[in-house]
């Protein structure tokens, strides 16, 4: 959730620059975030390891929260620009001619104006990091740290699988997930849409 909520926050800076101010490398920057929605994560298992245990950051919340950050910001930067460019420059005009900062601007006037969107990547980054089990597997070995996904994964043995424990562990691991999408789930749609549409 933490993970989320940071990366979500940065995204929304960044989306906020990208679609409202022009400057040098700009697109080059732009292509290198989305460079990394397509990059094979699963090479930086090593050296992120390597990184962490010098940093002393395995079996470290802090640590699962920076990659997990990581890992989704690509993404919801791409899909709030998307948003970001159908919102009138005007509203951002009009309330610093009203003595609003830059700060005020963005998260007074424009986050409750994209709300659907704001809705829809923050959905897409708490499922990305909820189901994530590449990095949790490498990055957590204490029983009491692991993610449930992990955890679903103890109830398979060599030559016997208890298949009560995984159904009990499934429902239990998805409920989360159930819930929080059935009161949001009208706005996943207008937010995912707009977001593609540019």
């Amino acid at each position: 959730m933490v993970a989320t909520v940071v990366s979500t926050a940065l995204s929304i800076m960044a989306a906020y620059a990208f679609s409202r101010f022009e400057f040098r490398f700009k697109r080059t920057l732009f292509m290198a975030i989305l460079f990394g929605q397509v990059f094979p994560w699963i090479v930086l298992i090593n050296p992120l390891f390597v990184a962490f245990a010098t940093l002393n950051l395995i079996n470290s919340y802090v640590g699962m929260i920076l990659t997990y950050t990581a890992f989704t910001i690509p993404f919801s930067v791409y899909m709030l620009v998307g948003y970001l460019v159908t919102v009138p420059k005007s509203l951002d005009e009009a309330a610093i001619i009203d003595g609003a900062s830059r700060w005020q601007v963005i998260w007074m006037i424009i986050c409750p104006v994209m709300l659907p969107g704001f809705v829809a990547t923050a959905t897409y980054a708490f499922l990305l990091c909820w189901t994530e089990y590449l990095f949790a597997l490498a990055f957590l070995t204490q029983t009491e740290l692991k993610t449930l996904p992990l955890g679903l994964y103890q109830y398979f043995g060599d030559d016997y699988v208890d298949w009560g424990a995984v159904m009990a562990a499934s429902v239990v691991t998805t409920l989360p997930v159930f819930l929080l999408f059935l009161p949001i789930q009208g706005r996943i749609s207008p937010g995912r849409v707009a977001g593609a549409v540019k």
